[in-house]
């Protein structure tokens, strides 16, 4: 096989063989040292040995022919074969040009051009051909310094040189790719800008790019690209403008590429805006006092990127019912609801925040509970309230701190204000509350500190009528006593008694019964 003169770019059919490279064709690398070779047009022109080709051979029939090579040696042994020699045609020289946009800010007439795009037409669409593009006409010949695809020209108009090889005969011509690059005037499209209200803060939004109307004429296509180099490039096309997600947050430029047949007719920009929504505090809730008629909840718009309040209007809603007249950033109110204030900024994006407005009150003590009358310090109160509040509690601290839990434990004897405060600002109440213990020893010496034996935390206004009975060891009653005594002195019979255990019973009005005993 060999190609039809390449450098003449003829396609006649006709080829000059060199027959030394046919003959090394055919044998490869078997040593030939001791043969000849002749090549003749018929075989009995090699059989009579008459009128052998000269080499280079210029076949006489187009395309292809049979010669017939004579190999012989010292021995006078020969044989002959026939060879078909075959002309395979170039591909068809097909020159052609691409025509880019310069629509930037700063233009020259130097830009990108995907040099792929002209291969439909330097090949006719033929899937056997592939394409180099060049320089120079010797470097396409010499298949030499090949250029990227991606291409910058360097001069307005600028001619490359295509090397088109078919990849089954390995055949190839040379064609002329030109270069040029329309200068236009920059034209730029804003598209309404959007609020970043899709639910996600971040900028993102999407956009219907075909918005921008960008005219075309009848003959004329657009697409639509993320960065001015693909758009140059034709590459990476946004498969649905109607519906893209910017890629850069809040601002971004697209770009639109008009095209009429494969020439460029403008690269317009689309500027892209997402305007941030008003940053404010999360909603909240609040609440009113039912038991302080003019206690007033004061609610706040919440803003957290105040530059200045001017920047902001606001609208407010109760139980989604506007409140007119109300345009502040505050509102105070003495009714509950559900309350929304609209936060509108200065590129009329809104946000809105709800503040949920319950009913509180102060807490009503309906009883204390107590555990006392035990040997040991592990007495304990218990408060039981009513009441809309969140209430909290404290022993004998009007103002705290105060306890989550309503029970308070491991309390010595005597009397203690229990304190019950709402959380949400409606008032603390108060009780008393008295633990009955009894001391487990006492001194009467006359010395003025515990001389007389009785009940510690005993509330006479309920039990006054409380008896308490003091016996020896043996059971003998030595003492009665009520709640208006001052207590046993240790005496019996006006006798002073030894030191020693003494056991005592209490009897309340409220039918509790305790015994125990005391040194």
């Amino acid at each position: 096989n060999i190609c039809d003169n390449n450098d003449s770019n003829s396609t006649d059919g006709k080829a000059a063989f060199n027959l030394n490279e046919v003959t090394t064709g055919i044998f490869g690398n078997q040593s030939t040292k001791e043969l000849t070779f002749k090549y003749y047009l018929t075989k009995n022109d090699a059989e009579t040995d008459t009128n052998s080709l000269a080499s280079p051979f210029l076949n006489t029939i187009p395309y292809q022919q049979s010669i017939f090579l004579k190999a012989a040696n010292s021995k006078t042994n020969v044989a002959i074969q026939e060879i078909q020699i075959i002309i395979n045609t170039p591909p068809e020289i097909t020159n052609t040009t691409l025509i880019q946009c310069d629509a930037g800010k700063n233009t020259n007439g130097l830009v990108l051009f995907n040099l792929k795009e002209a291969n439909a037409s330097l090949t006719n669409n033929n899937s056997d051909l592939e394409t180099l593009f060049f320089l120079t006409n010797d470097d396409a010949a010499n298949n030499n310094n090949s250029l990227a695809t991606e291409y910058k020209n360097i001069s307005n108009p600028q001619t490359l040189f295509v090397r088109v090889t078919n990849t089954k005969t390995k055949c190839y011509s040379i064609s002329t790719l030109t270069l040029k690059t329309n200068v236009i005037t920059e034209s730029i499209y804003n598209l309404d800008a959007v609020c970043d209200d899709d639910g996600i803060e971040d900028g993102i939004h999407l956009f219907n790019l075909t918005n921008a109307n960008i005219p075309l004429a009848a003959s004329q296509t657009i697409k639509y690209y993320a960065n001015e180099d693909d758009a140059l490039l034709e590459k990476n096309a946004i498969e649905t403008p109607a519906s893209y997600s910017n890629q850069i947050p809040y601002n971004q430029d697209v770009y639109a590429r008009i095209e009429e047949g494969n020439d460029c007719y403008g690269i317009n920009t689309i500027k892209l805006q997402v305007n941030k929504l008003p940053n404010i505090e999360p909603d909240t809730v609040s609440n009113v006092c039912e038991n302080l008629p003019l206690y007033k909840a004061h609610l706040k718009a919440g803003i957290t990127d105040i530059a200045s309040i001017t920047d902001f209007t606001f609208k407010w809603y109760r139980d989604g019912i506007n409140i007119p007249d109300e345009i502040a950033s505050v509102l105070d109110v003495n009714q509950i609801g559900t309350y929304t204030v609209e936060i509108t900024n200065k590129t009329n994006c809104t946000k809105t925040r709800t503040i949920e407005v319950t009913a509180s009150n102060a807490a009503s003590i309906k009883n204390i509970e107590v555990i006392d009358l035990l040997e040991s310090d592990s007495n304990h109160i218990t408060v039981n309230v009513s009441g809309k509040g969140d209430y909290e509690y404290s022993l004998n601290e009007p103002n705290g701190p105060f306890q989550e839990s309503n029970t308070f434990s491991n309390l010595k004897p005597g009397f203690y204000e229990v304190y019950v405060n709402d959380k949400k600002n409606c008032g603390t109440v108060h009780k008393t509350a008295a633990l009955v213990g009894a001391p487990k020893f006492f001194t009467p010496n006359a010395d003025g500190y515990n001389d007389n034996w009785n009940l510690i935390g005993l509330d006479t206004s309920i039990n006054k009528n409380a008896i308490i009975y003091i016996y020896d060891r043996f059971g003998k009653l030595l003492k009665q006593i009520g709640t208006s005594d001052t207590g046993w002195d240790g005496t019996f019979a006006g006798t002073p008694l030894p030191s020693d255990d003494y056991w005592y019973t209490i009897k309340l009005d409220d039918k509790r019964e305790a015994k125990g005993h005391f040194s």
